[in-house]
């Protein structure tokens, strides 16, 4: 724990009038109530964030807790003037946009790798220009570090992961830092920070956010829906953290308080009004993949937002495992394939919808259209990711017979808009020898959200699940023959971004795939 930080351990629970209690200022915003305390430190004033239970608002029954980091002074002048030299070199501040012409109302800088908004994805140059992104300066690296050391002496000290913070707020070291500045005017849409590598995501290692200058007003919610959402004020020198099971909530900025910058700021920094944000996130992790504590009996729940999830035995769910990239490519190469809306189009072994079999050719064209290489190698990398998962999560070496490996020969691929009616079916439709082995089917679900049903722990109680943009769910070995059905497809909840780079017309956009010969 770095000497520059004091804690604040203040006990809030079942007090009526919290500001008669705590010597911090209080105040409670949309059920947040945020306790600070000024301490003398060197670099950073610590600030505890408690969500309160809205239906028993006498009680303050805690339900969460957050810690956001408040920077002094002087190190609040020290990252503004690091920004502003490297944002007039090369790789500097520049106003992104997109290749139709369409511009993001911020100007933006990228430290370690750059961030294409137009591709979703990171790399080593910056398109329009060539320009290599300047590296992270080692003094913002260190306030990084230093406010996650003083969230995990937190966390042991409230009591929640006593022996071991690190499983609820990974540490991290970061490699990539997206620099943004808002002017007054400035938003920023509802989103996930879910681009970089598999294995950063799946570790759930945190983003790491520095808030100066003006005040922002933060949207955050579990899912996609920034009227349902949650709302805090950042303010100048705030840094907030969301990791672990966090790390894939939606999130996003709605406004921007004009002349709300400290005057020391503007005055010192000699920073024009707006917002000045950076993240800071590790787009790779090196080591394994880190999975839920809890045992898939208590996993199943619609709004769990873990990045990998036993639901079932056999039955594994990767949230988001598909790349913004890989989404777009699979919408484009299924379009070019000719998948039109109530249509179901074979690949590999032809689908005969009369006679419910399968052949090598198209029966109406003689057509032999095959799965693409792209494909293959998502099916390989989600069953993959899945074994490692299932490995670390049961401390053993049986993944393999919970669930087999295979490679995929057929996948049917259906759009759809509407769900005209609801009816459980098994996949059974491959080789027997197939079967037998329990090879898993792999499925790939991307556009509107889906509510996908399935049995529970039990095979004779159903449970539901909302499958969204990106998700990959995995069935084989003791879940390989359960009923399944789509309930419903929820409109205008397909990503934006999506939406705009493949011209995607509202509806669900599924691919199954399975292996109909084992050798």
């Amino acid at each position: 724990m770095p000497s520059e930080f004091c804690l604040l351990i203040t006990e809030v629970l079942c007090v009526p009038c919290l500001s008669a209690h705590i010597t911090a200022t209080c105040i409670t915003l949309l059920g947040i109530l945020i306790a600070k305390t000024y301490v003398s430190v060197t670099d950073f004033i610590l600030v505890l964030l408690f969500t309160l239970c809205s239906s028993m608002p006498e009680s303050y029954s805690l339900q969460k807790a957050y810690i956001k980091v408040v920077f002094r002074c002087a190190s609040q002048v020290k990252i503004i003037k690091h920004c502003r030299d490297l944002g007039v070199g090369p790789g500097g501040f520049y106003q992104p946009g997109y290749r139709e012409g369409a511009k993001l109302s911020l100007r933006m800088m990228c430290l370690g790798k750059n961030w294409d908004p137009d591709s979703g994805s990171y790399g080593d140059i910056r398109r329009f220009d060539a320009a290599q992104p300047p590296k992270i300066p080692e003094e913002l690296t260190k306030y990084v570090k230093d406010a996650i050391a003083a969230s995990h002496e937190f966390l042991k000290q409230r009591g929640k992961g006593a022996t071991n913070p690190d499983a609820e707020l990974p540490v991290m070291s970061p490699d990539i830092c997206i620099v943004n500045f808002y002017t007054t005017s400035g938003k920023l849409g509802f989103h996930q920070d879910n681009n970089e590598q598999r294995s950063s995501l799946a570790r759930g290692l945190p983003v790491v956010s520095f808030s100066l200058g003006d005040t922002a007003e933060f949207l955050y919610g579990d899912v996609r829906d920034d009227d349902k959402a949650s709302k805090i004020k950042l303010e100048s020198g705030d840094v907030l953290i969301f990791g672990g099971q966090s790390r894939h909530i939606f999130h996003g900025v709605s406004s921007i308080a004009p002349k709300s910058a400290p005057l020391w700021v503007t005055d010192k920094a000699n920073l024009r009004p707006g917002r000045l944000n950076l993240t800071f996130r590790q787009y790779n992790y090196k080591g394994s993949v880190n999975v839920t504590p809890a045992p898939f009996d208590t996993c199943v729940c619609d709004n769990n937002t873990a990045p990998l999830q036993h639901l079932r035995p056999g039955m594994v769910l990767l949230k988001k495992f598909l790349k913004a990239n890989d989404q777009v490519e699979i919408f484009k190469l299924c379009h070019n394939l000719g998948v039109n809306a109530r249509e179901c189009l074979c690949l590999g072994k032809k689908c005969n919808q009369y006679s419910n079999s399968y052949g090598d050719m198209r029966p109406f064209d003689g057509a032999q259209p095959d799965i693409p290489e792209i494909f293959k190698k998502l099916v390989e990398d989600a069953i993959e990711a899945s074994h490692e998962f299932l490995e670390q999560r049961r401390g053993t070496s049986n993944a393999l017979v919970e669930l087999p490996p295979m490679s995929p020969d057929m996948c049917t691929v259906r759009f759809d808009t509407i769900i005209p009616t609801i009816v459980l079916r098994q996949d059974t439709d491959v080789t027997e020898t197939s079967l037998a082995r329990e090879l898993p089917v792999v499925s790939f679900w991307l556009g509107d959200s889906a509510e996908f049903l399935y049995p529970g722990i039990r095979d004779d109680v159903a449970s539901k699940i909302d499958l969204e943009s990106g998700d990959v769910l995995i069935f084989g070995s003791q879940s390989r023959r359960i009923s399944h059905a789509v309930s419903s497809i929820k409109p205008r909840t397909a990503p934006m971004w999506l939406v705009d780079k493949t011209d995607l017309q509202a509806g669900l956009l599924n691919l199954t795939f399975r292996q109909y010969y084992h050798v």
